[in-house]
């Protein structure tokens, strides 16, 4: 009687035989006798801009993982910028993650890794930006290369110069002292399939209507209580970090500031914000008297006039200074 043990280990076929073992190198993966077997194709993955991200963007940049998904699973991975993942027959999405070492990539579904919290999105020892990228509806073996570019999840908010401009004589007069800038109704989450398709519509926010102190390293800069004359100008250089937000309620800059010891407001308004992108405010022009309401509309009042330029995120994924 001739009896057939098939095992698998690491695609090693061993099929013993009367007593006599013989060990072939295969492709498959059997199963039961009589079962269909299981195909195994290699998929090559690399990340196209790891080294432009590793000498330029990054201080220090961790290990990237490719992870391939099929049913929000995960098949196999690399921990490394390129190298060949072993799939079976079928339809997968792939995933390429920078900044994150403490991930058990094992016990982790995609839908897990899908959504990141802003203050959990930062590594908090290299101060890198996680970086990412996913590509679905990879067909295995119909496709054999697949070349992934990371990019933040994160918009970065500059505030460069203030300027004080007063039309009226009165105002003019009046002793004005800038406190400080912060973010409001900032996206709390983001799910990272947003970043193929670019909308990011938040239910839950950071400073809510106003600043609550949340997330601070990210979103609040202090200038203390300092004037500033008409016809002045205040080097502010201030840098945030913000999700997208492609919803409704809009993200917005809010520049504090007193007079006669009472509070006035600058918002100014981001209509959308995408990921991995600068949004620049050169100048900030103060016409007149803020308003009292942080989220209230600054166009009503007419008190600011800016423009936002609007750039690829090409720099340095580290954090600038938080003043």
């Amino acid at each position: 009687m001739i009896l057939s043990v098939i095992m698998k280990f690491k695609n090693i076929l061993i099929t013993m035989v009367a007593g006599t073992m013989t060990i072939c190198s295969c492709n498959k993966e059997f199963v039961e006798p009589g079962s269909n077997p299981v195909e195994f194709h290699d998929l090559t993955v690399s990340l196209d801009n790891y080294q432009i991200i590793e000498s330029k963007a990054e201080d220090t940049i961790s290990t990237p993982y490719i992870i391939a998904y099929s049913g929000g699973n995960m098949v196999d991975y690399i921990k490394a910028p390129s190298g060949t993942l072993r799939l079976p027959t079928g339809t997968y999405t792939i995933l390429a993650l920078v900044g994150k070492d403490d991930l058990d990539i094992n016990s982790m579904t995609l839908n897990q890794l899908y959504l990141f919290n802003l203050d959990l999105g930062i590594d908090e020892t290299d101060k890198n930006f996680t970086m990412l990228k996913v590509q679905g509806n990879v067909k295995v073996p119909t496709t054999s290369n697949v070349s992934l570019s990371v990019r933040r999840g994160v918009s970065k908010i500059v505030v460069k110069n203030i300027h004080r401009d007063f039309h009226n004589s009165v105002d003019k007069k009046k002793k004005l002292k800038l406190v400080s800038g912060y973010m409001i109704n900032v996206a709390r989450t983001l799910e990272i399939r947003n970043i193929i398709f670019p909308r990011n519509i938040p239910k839950t926010f950071y400073n809510d209507m106003q600043y609550r102190g949340e997330c601070d390293e990210l979103l609040y800069h202090r200038i203390g209580s300092v004037p500033i004359a008409q016809s002045g100008k205040f080097g502010m250089d201030a840098v945030f970090y913000v999700y997208p937000n492609t919803g409704e309620k809009k993200t917005k800059f809010i520049l504090e500031t007193e007079v006669d010891n009472k509070k006035y407001y600058y918002p100014v308004e981001f209509p959308t914000l995408r990921s991995n992108t600068v949004y620049t405010v050169n100048d900030l022009f103060l016409t007149k008297l803020g308003i009292f309401d942080p989220d209230g509309p600054w166009v009503e009042n007419n008190s600011v006039s800016f423009t936002v330029t609007v750039t690829p995120w090409l720099d340095g994924g580290k954090l600038s200074p938080i003043k």
